[in-house]
């Protein structure tokens, strides 16, 4: 191989076009991760994600397991990016140092069978159409062969079909579990162990919380309102960016999140799973020694700038130690971060802080209540949160239109579908009776629906 060197391990100059799997075979009762190995060139929060298949689920002999709606409550997104990747981080470093899986998936085999790929490429015939979409959909169907035949590695992704139908005909049960990890916490190879009694066979399908307020700004209560929601609002950035041992802070604009890292740590920028930059904080040491066996890697900073920092080279990739008083925040032209003035503080990042929004009085119409004859009337308190009398707001879209008049005087509940008033509606009753409650409950749950709406908009 040309450009490598043969040591205690290979170091190639090689493109990521030229990288192939690695597929291993061995004797074992029990299937195992190498992770040990991968530390030489990993970078931060690598994200680890095992298939084992077999005839039952398997979770990790000596890690815990977190089950991904213990997640949900963190789930969340800043500027349309989701921070499921650094939630999970968070909740593997708050298990312990002994690690812990996320089980994404546990149970049938045939369950992985996505609905939309039964019914459009293993019913025989082009029913979904997707014949000549220049996309490669149905791999394996004859009607969609000149568009997979278009890939580059076509044939490599036919092959892998082909090994992907072949082991969901051959076992019961399949087993998604992720992990991620920074280079200094791979120290075990995880092995994993039959959990039947474990299943989790839910199609994992994530949709962030997010609450806001920007509606809202002109009604606030008051000047603390208004203070509560500027210091909620410069968390925010913080939704996506986990800094691990250090803390999150945001600019001063609170338009990005920075990582302040604690002694004996630096920061570091790196490629998420998501595609996108992020940063955090890793220990100021090497986790190899590449020099003991005669590798001499390029000079990492040279022409890196970290700004109001000091560049640390780590086992070839560039880090940035950031002076007193500032954070490391992305740069988004640069492979390593910039040492910038923190602002407020937070945490470690990578939690839902928009749900901290619905503790901000804001002042607005209370929604429409039941009136005597089960129509909706105006709320009678008026323009008031918690006690608080609130200044003149428009109120004209929780307003409920005029009741009907019957014919004959009576009150209604509604009106019949042509428009007309006749005893089917409630026109030949007065008030209410026996059949009363039917329309009540109904009016009730339009009031919920108004509400509902009301703290959609706030």
């Amino acid at each position: 191989m040309q450009g490598c060197t043969s040591l205690p391990v290979v170091w190639c100059r090689a493109g990521v076009d030229e990288i192939r799997p690695l597929k291993m075979t061995y004797i074992a009762e029990n299937p195992m991760v190498p992770l040990k190995l991968t530390a030489i060139a990993a970078q931060p929060e690598l994200t680890v994600t095992t298939y084992i298949m077999g005839q039952d689920v398997y979770g990790p002999s000596e890690q815990s397991v977190i089950r991904p709606d213990a997640l949900m409550d963190s789930l969340s997104e800043f500027e349309g990016r989701s921070n499921y990747p650094m939630v999970i981080s968070r909740a593997i470093d708050e298990a312990g140092p002994a690690g812990a899986f996320i089980r994404e998936y546990g149970n049938d085999f045939r369950n992985l069978v996505d609905f939309a790929y039964e019914d459009c490429c293993l019913q025989g015939d082009d029913f979904c159409g997707v014949s000549g979409n220049g996309s490669c959909e149905c791999p394996g169907a004859s009607y969609d062969r000149d568009d997979c035949a278009g890939l580059v590695d076509a044939g490599e992704y036919n092959t892998a079909y082909e090994m992907f139908e072949e082991l969901r005909n051959k076992h019961a049960s399949i087993t998604r579990l992720t992990t991620r990890l920074s280079p200094a916490e791979m120290t075990y190879d995880p092995m994993f162990e039959p959990r039947g009694s474990d299943a989790f066979a839910q199609r994992l399908i994530f949709s962030p919380e997010k609450f806001e307020l920007d509606g809202c700004r002109s009604r606030f209560v008051d000047d603390a309102a208004v203070e509560q929601y500027r210091t909620i609002a410069l968390k925010d950035p913080c939704t996506t960016t986990y800094c691990g041992a250090g803390t999150c802070h945001s600019n001063a604009d609170g338009t990005q999140a920075m990582c302040a890292c604690p002694a004996n740590y630096v920061s570091q920028q790196f490629i998420d799973l998501d595609g996108l930059p992020s940063v955090t904080c890793v220990p100021n040491e090497e986790i190899i020694d590449l020099a003991a066996g005669g590798i001499t890697l390029p000079d990492a900073c040279k022409g890196r700038d970290c700004g109001n920092g000091t560049c640390v080279d780590i086992q070839g990739f560039a880090t940035c130690e950031c002076a007193s008083g500032n954070a490391a925040i992305v740069s988004p032209n640069g492979a390593v971060p910039m040492c910038e003035t923190a602002g407020p503080a937070v945490d470690s990042g990578a939690r839902n802080y928009s749900v901290e929004f619905l503790n901000v009085p804001v002042c607005d119409p209370a929604p429409p209540q039941c009136g005597a004859n089960g129509w909706l009337v105006e709320n009678g308190f008026g323009r008031r949160f918690r006690g608080v009398e609130c200044a003149e707001i428009d109120s004209s879209r929780f307003t409920p239109p005029p009741p009907p008049v019957c014919d004959n005087g009576r009150d209604v509940y509604g009106d019949l579908p042509d428009g007309s008033k006749g005893e089917s509606d409630g026109c030949a009753q007065t008030g209410f009776d026996a059949a009363a409650p039917v329309g009540g409950t109904l009016f009730v749950l339009l009031g919920l629906v108004g509400l509902i709406r009301r703290r959609r908009e706030a």
